[in-house]
């Protein structure tokens, strides 16, 4: 018996029978099958003496097993050829014969999901993003809303600064300090020489070009005011995408300017403490965040959910985070 051996499973066996020159022909195609299904091919000569007119050749395999014939016994058996005939033929024979054997048993090799583990598998994926990816999305809105609000505190303590090198303390500005439309003119006057500003907006804001032309709301979820339509309050935008309005302290307040910053402009939440912010500049004090420790605005009364969330911006540039809102 000649033997040809691979590393898989078996996938056929072939009995090849007749003259030796057609013997040696059908070994050398028997090789080149073995090779496409990479198994094991057993090749094996039959005597003549042991075969009857009809019978040239069988093959045999467990995929013929499924394939059984009306009489049951398993093998697939080219008949119909002489035992002289042309080795030629008979090779194109066996090659029909062996051929879709092969192209099945590929088949059955290829793994692949049913639609029960697909569907399966969709939904789990489905279940998982919605439980991440609203927090991945609030993570990166809190941590943009920080930088944001550093950056615009930054550029405003620079502001100030170099206005008041120009045209001397706050103090000598000739405010009314009285909360007017004119007084917020002179501020601005004063401050956007040194503010990258966007959009000059001015103190009427109607068309929400730099702040959100609606009733913005408090930390609690309540209504508050609309300051677009103020124009009490000077409205500016900035290069980095945020908004500022501000106006002179009113009799109510120890300071001389009020200062809002909206982190994204007319863009929703415009809520206090999510993204709308205040600061003051005070007298002796200069430009300070609302809501330290020291003030009647201290942020452990007014930076939480029940509050009106005025004192957040403290909170939020000295943490570094938002974690109120969570």
């Amino acid at each position: 018996m000649k033997q040809i051996q691979y590393d898989r499973d078996k996938c056929r066996s072939l009995t090849l029978c007749g003259d030796k020159n057609i013997f040696n022909l059908l070994t050398f195609h028997c090789k080149k099958l073995a090779k496409s299904c990479h198994s094991e091919v057993q090749i094996s000569e039959i005597p003549h003496s042991a075969l009857n007119d009809t019978e040239i050749c069988t093959v045999e395999s467990p995929i013929a097993q499924s394939m059984k014939s009306k009489k049951g016994d398993g093998a697939m058996s080219l008949r119909g050829a002489k035992r002289r005939s042309n080795p030629l033929q008979i090779l194109r024979g066996i090659a029909i014969a062996t051929l879709p054997l092969v192209a099945r048993n590929d088949r059955t090799k290829k793994a692949a999901f049913t639609l029960a583990e697909t569907l399966i598998t969709i939904g789990i994926i489905g279940v998982v993003s919605a439980l991440t990816i609203p927090n991945l999305m609030n993570r990166y809105y809190e941590k943009q809303t920080v930088a944001k609000l550093k950056e615009t505190y930054s550029i405003l303590s620079q502001a100030l600064r170099m206005a008041e090198e120009e045209y001397g303390d706050v103090s000598g500005w000739d405010l009314e300090l009285n909360g007017s439309s004119a007084d917020a003119e002179k501020i601005a006057q004063n401050l956007k020489p040194y503010l990258k500003v966007a959009t000059d907006c001015g103190i009427n804001d109607s068309d929400g070009k730099c702040i959100y032309n609606g009733t913005y709301k408090i930390l609690s979820d309540a209504n508050w005011v609309n300051y677009a339509n103020n124009t009490n309050y000077y409205k500016l935008s900035l290069l980095n995408g945020t908004s500022m309005f501000f106006r002179s302290k009113d009799d109510n307040r120890p300071a001389y300017i009020a200062i809002f910053v909206d982190t994204n402009a007319h863009y929703k939440p415009n809520t206090f403490g999510r993204d709308l912010f205040t600061f003051k500049y005070e007298p002796n004090v200069g430009l300070r965040p609302t809501g330290a420790p020291d003030t009647e605005q201290a942020f452990s009364k007014t930076c939480n959910k029940n509050s009106d969330g005025s004192g957040c911006a403290y909170y939020v540039l000295k943490n570094e985070r938002m974690d109120y809102l969570r």
